[in-house]
């Protein structure tokens, strides 16, 4: 089974950083600096807002990023999401009705 951290709720960590060795999945709201997941998968929640810099290996908005992105492997915003912010990953796949206000990266 894999380990994976959820965060619910609403949490604000002034001048911080989150850091995890698990896939994430939030739900809730979150501001911080930088969420760094290495190469794991964060997966913000179709409700959810976070304000922060987001590095790991997949990463995939559902709800609402103000932030940039940085993946090793794979950006997926959904048809829900909202993103503020620039990417930049190997692949990106936007949904159609996405709303997506920044640049893209290829690495």
């Amino acid at each position: 089974m894999k380990k994976q951290t959820k965060i619910g709720g609403s949490i604000i960590i002034n001048n911080g950083d989150i850091e995890t060795d698990e896939d994430l999945i939030i739900s809730g709201h979150i501001s911080a600096n930088r969420i760094e997941a290495r190469d794991k998968t964060v997966v913000i929640g179709v409700n959810s807002e976070v304000t922060a810099d987001i590095n790991g290996g997949v990463v995939q908005i559902v709800g609402t990023l103000n932030g940039n992105v940085t993946a090793s492997q794979l950006i997926q915003i959904e048809e829900t999401a909202t993103l503020n912010g620039d990417v930049a990953a190997p692949k990106i796949k936007l949904a159609s009705r996405c709303r997506f206000h920044g640049q893209i990266s290829y690495t």
